[in-house]
């Protein structure tokens, strides 16, 4: 399984022409914020450009400064809830489900204290979790106490991300609360309603479609899949939901523009939001978090989600 696992957080997983519009992006924020602090520090005579260009590239510069504080300062802490409402033949009573990915806990941060309050004022049926829990640095004891928390409010099932490679919080937290699905399903009652959750492996693309095999008509399937991978063909499969994430919403999104990279081979185009065709729905999370690495925490337009579905008959 590791082996599979690890063949999906290859390079190869990305999109080139992804990675070279992020290039290009941070050069032209970082070259303009450069060009301005050298005419402040007046050394604009060694860059010999016209007067005009620079009364363009000095208001430039100090937007770019300015989004660059908020990205790093103000929206990572900015938790929304998404509210999804879905219909089913299938339910006989109303759910309430809470989505949660993309966590990338790195200690107790005002991010992990707002959490627990914030989903337990939604009052959900059950917590459905897609993967992603850590980053480096990383605590595990903070981990598993955000699990305990979560897992006290309603039932919680959770899959594993491509992050639970090198770091098995599954392996470690297995007394949290929270059950894990490793390639392999459970049914639950919520109300009158039969729900049958499947959990898949980030990157086991051959229990995806195995499991997906299985799903019988007298149930509501709910698929929990890191990767967005198989959202552009979701009519093929025969599960009624698809939770992914992974592609932290692009993390930074731009007017007009939207995401500039998506981690996916899905494509920018199914980044986040609510997806849906033949009858069944999927939906991909911005997720809570962002990848560490000693990097600060960073999203512009694309604050942090607690996703909120309503199924109803």
């Amino acid at each position: 399984m590791r082996t599979l696992l690890a063949e999906q957080c290859r390079l190869g997983h990305f999109r080139v022409g992804e990675l070279l519009s992020v290039a290009a992006f941070t050069s032209i924020t970082l070259a303009t914020i450069g060009a301005s602090l050298a005419a402040i520090l007046d050394a604009h005579a060694l860059l010999r450009l016209p007067g005009w260009l620079w009364l363009l590239i000095h208001p430039a510069a100090l937007l770019g400064a300015g989004c660059m504080a908020y990205g790093i300062f103000i929206e990572p802490y900015r938790i929304q809830v998404s509210s999804v409402r879905l219909r089913s033949r299938k339910l006989r009573s109303p759910i309430r489900i809470v989505h949660l990915s993309d966590i990338h806990v790195r200690g107790w941060s005002r991010v992990e204290e707002a959490l627990g309050p914030r989903i337990r004022k939604l009052a959900p049926d059950i917590i459905l979790m897609t993967g992603d829990y850590t980053t480096l640095p990383c605590s595990f004891p903070a981990v598993e106490r955000l699990f305990r928390e979560i897992s006290s409010i309603a039932p919680t099932y959770a899959s594993l991300g491509n992050c639970e490679i090198l770091r098995p919080v599954h392996e470690s937290t297995w007394a949290s609360g929270v059950t894990w699905l490793l390639d392999e399903a459970a049914t639950v009652r919520v109300g009158a309603n039969r729900l049958s959750i499947f959990g898949v492996n980030a990157g086991d693309e051959e229990s995806f479609r195995m499991l997906s095999e299985r799903v019988d008509d007298a149930s509501y399937a709910v698929c929990l899949y890191h990767y967005p991978d198989f959202v552009p063909n979701l009519a093929r499969f025969r599960y009624d939901l698809m939770l992914c994430g992974h592609s932290h919403g692009g993390q930074i999104r731009l007017p007009w523009l939207g995401a500039l990279v998506s981690l996916s081979r899905a494509g920018t185009g199914y980044a986040w939001g609510l997806f849906s065709a033949a009858g069944k729905a999927a939906y991909v999370g911005r997720g809570i978090g962002s990848e560490g690495y000693g990097l600060p925490r960073m999203r512009f337009g694309c604050p942090p989600e607690i996703v909120s579905l309503d199924l109803r008959p």
